[in-house]
């Protein structure tokens, strides 16, 4: 199955929350979570 670009942005958020959650690369994570709350992007899991 093809993943569309919001369900790789999705993928991108969960494991961004994990680093946070494990405190590895934790600025360059919150970096990524605020990009993409600003273009909209909800969803995955922590």
């Amino acid at each position: 199955m093809r993943r569309t670009a919001r369900q790789k942005l999705e993928a991108l958020r969960s494991l961004a929350l994990l680093d946070v959650k494990r405190g590895h690369n934790v600025q360059a994570a919150l970096n990524v979570l605020d990009a993409l709350s600003k273009i909209g992007v909800k969803g995955g899991q922590a």
